[in-house]
């Protein structure tokens, strides 16, 4: 029991100098505290009471500065809370006069606001005026030109149906008297009556065709290629498919043209439809015994082609409206020219 007391005493002095060391008054008194039991257990009673009074002091010092800093601390939250109320007092009414300058901009701004929503409604509605006659103006012209439009496809649908009338009727009495010659067994007089069944369905596939090659263009959907391609041979091949026509109508048509061969960088799609219907043109116009010449030349880099022919020819009247197709062509043009019309109106667009 003594060796306990002893270790009992030991720790208690050795807290009591980590106590001191860190200058800790808490854990000072709670050493005093062990010192006092320890000495009163081992029969110490003098010492129990040497550590016992100096455990009640400390702890009344601990008590009295802690009543001391409580105090302390009460008067200064007291004061904080003055000054809080002081500040809140000014806030309020900082706040008070801020809201009376903010209503009276407010007012100030409304009245300011209104004055401009009169001046700028009645700008609007001298805008809006001046907006509606010009609307009124350009409905005017687009209904000119929606008219216009509708009048040139009007035009150009009866002229193609006209096309059509004379080929297709043709195609079909030539078909019917093919069909009497096969039964008849006259094969040399059919082999001749297919070339002209041939060249009235290349007149039916080229009127097609330009009626395609305009519903593209009138789409904007058509891109022409830009590629290097024979002129020269582009035109023979061309001038090949309206041979049967030429001879049948008994005009001469040739090629003229000072080289064998022509490269340049261009859409061959679009030169091809300008050559078929210049010849096309010549050709239909162009009485027996006449003559189709298409000729080439060059000059400062750039292919000139001339389509030449002595075929009817137009007035100068004719020929002023001859490259705008508008479906609005003299009341004294027949039906054949305006054909010729819109064949060079396409051209020009190519």
């Amino acid at each position: 029991m003594a060796n306990n007391f002893t270790k009992a005493l030991s720790f208690a002095i050795k807290a009591h100098k980590t106590a001191v060391k860190e200058n800790n008054p808490e854990r000072k008194q709670h050493a005093f505290e062990q010192l006092m039991k320890v000495h009163e257990a081992m029969g110490n009673y003098q010492q129990a009471f040497d550590y016992q009074n100096k455990y009640l002091h400390l702890r009344d010092s601990l008590i009295n500065i802690e009543t001391v800093t409580q105090m302390a601390n009460m008067r200064a939250d007291f004061e904080i809370e003055q000054k809080e109320l002081e500040v809140t007092q000014m806030a309020e009414a900082k706040t008070l006069m801020t809201r009376i300058a903010i209503l009276a901009g407010i007012s100030l701004f409304m009245v300011g606001l209104l004055l401009i929503i009169v001046y700028r409604d009645a700008r609007r509605k001298k805008t809006l005026n001046k907006a509606l006659l010009e609307n009124q103006a350009a409905l005017s012209e687009s209904k000119k030109a929606l008219e216009k439009a509708s009048a040139s496809k009007d035009r150009l649908f009866s002229i193609i149906s006209h096309d059509l009338r004379g080929p297709m009727g043709t195609l079909s009495g030539l078909s019917q008297l093919l069909t009497e010659m096969l039964k008849n067994n006259q094969v040399e007089e059919a082999g001749e009556l297919n070339d002209s069944i041939s060249d009235t369905i290349r007149q039916i596939e080229f009127l097609l065709n330009n009626l395609l090659h305009w519903s593209i263009n009138q789409q904007n959907i058509y891109e022409p290629r830009n590629e290097t391609f024979d002129l020269i041979k582009l035109t023979r091949s061309i001038l090949k498919m309206y041979d049967q026509t030429a001879k049948a109508k008994q005009i001469n048509l040739a090629l003229e043209s000072p080289f064998e061969r022509l490269k340049v960088q261009s859409d061959s799609n679009s030169w091809g439809t300008i050559i078929r219907n210049l010849i096309n043109n010549a050709l239909k116009f162009t009485h027996p015994n006449g003559f189709v010449i298409v000729k080439f030349a060059l000059s400062k880099n750039q292919v000139v082609l001339e389509v030449v022919d002595n075929g009817v020819g137009m007035s100068p009247e004719q020929i002023d409206c001859l490259f705008s197709f508008t479906g609005n062509q003299p009341d004294g043009v027949p039906t054949m020219k305006r054909v010729r019309a819109w064949d060079c109106h396409w051209c020009t667009t190519l």
